[in-house]
């Protein structure tokens, strides 16, 4: 099982968030790793396989034509058939109301079988736009800037329409906007942003940190909750194999003839301490102690503590929909 690098593409990319996407962005870095969408998308992936090779078999091809498609399986679900299209729209809406991201938009990421955006990094932002007439008497532009990540959406997300002349100067706008912003938060939130999660515990070291220095942080974060995770997963296999052998040997016990009643169960208790000390702790407390994991993250034990006791509730508990929706779960 692969372990995760620090300099792997995810976090080399998390470090270079543009500034104007970085809640949506971390937000949803946080939604493909929450344990329910990570099950859920499976699901529905391998639903909408199983339901476009019914569909192809049904309408179009022939057993060697499906032998041929099977060799590139996430092909077959670009068939345009109504059954997929409804299915995939009502996997979609029910996704986006409780995660607030789409279970068909990632794809699978090599060393932790988790998901991972499939769009691609880099270029210019995009601004993507729409015009609608209004009352025959002006042109309404809609714009709107293309993320490295999709966007993550709720209901109750606090979204304006603000009308801005583009013509204005940029420091104008910025005013204007920084103006309907403070207006927005005359009553403080006891919600804390991305910027209050991911900056260094030291409040003194805060302020001087810059906005690359805090992305640096972020990644980090991620970093050393993916390997912890991927840890926990790797300990706990072999535990379970640990406890298969533990089971074949209690029952070649058992079935010995030769033991008495009283041998049986001291040989049973005998594998039970070896078994009580063969497994491994997957408590995240216990594995940022290995003096290996610890040089591996380049980090001190209390540090890898921190980050991952930090980040985990946004994940595991769904936290990330308050940086999105400013209500508090």
């Amino acid at each position: 099982m692969e372990m995760p690098k620090r300099d792997d593409p995810q976090y080399i990319e998390i470090e270079n968030f543009k500034d104007y996407e970085l809640t949506n962005c971390i937000a949803y870095e946080m939604a493909i790793r929450n344990p329910e969408f990570i099950k859920f998308r499976k699901e529905c992936i391998e639903e909408q396989i199983s339901l476009s090779l019914r569909l192809v078999t049904k309408y179009y091809m022939n057993s060697g034509q499906i032998e041929n498609l099977l060799q590139n399986i996430h092909e077959i679900t670009t068939y345009n058939f109504q059954e997929l299209k409804e299915y995939t729209e009502r996997k979609n809406i029910e996704s986006f109301e409780k995660f607030g991201i789409s279970p068909f938009s990632v794809e699978d990421r090599g060393h932790t079988n988790e998901p991972i955006r499939s769009m691609v990094m880099g270029g210019e932002p995009q601004v993507m736009g729409e015009q609608y007439i209004e009352n025959n008497t002006y042109l309404r532009n809609e714009l709107d800037i293309k993320f490295s990540r999709p966007k993550v959406e709720f209901r109750n997300m606090k979204t304006a329409y603000v009308k801005l002349n583009l013509a204005l100067p940029q420091e104008e706008l910025s005013s204007y906007i920084e103006e309907i912003k403070k207006e927005y938060i005359s009553n403080p939130t006891i919600i804390k942003t991305v910027h209050d999660i991911f900056t260094d515990e030291e409040p003194k070291l805060n302020s001087n940190l810059s906005m690359e220095e805090k992305k640096i942080i972020m990644a980090n974060r991620f970093y050393t909750y993916d390997y912890i995770t991927q840890k926990q997963k790797e300990l706990e296999e072999s535990n379970n194999r640990y406890r298969e052998e533990y089971e074949d040997k209690i029952e070649q016990i058992n079935n010995n003839d030769f033991y008495s009643f009283k041998d049986k169960q001291e040989n049973i208790k005998v594998e039970k301490e070896k078994l009580r000390k063969t497994l491994f702790s997957t408590a995240y407390t216990n594995i940022s102690k290995d003096d290996d994991i610890c040089s591996e993250l380049q980090q001190n034990y209390k540090t890898i503590q921190r980050y991952y006791s930090e980040i985990k509730p946004y994940i595991y508990d769904m936290k990330y929909k308050e940086l999105i929706t400013g209500l508090q779960l």
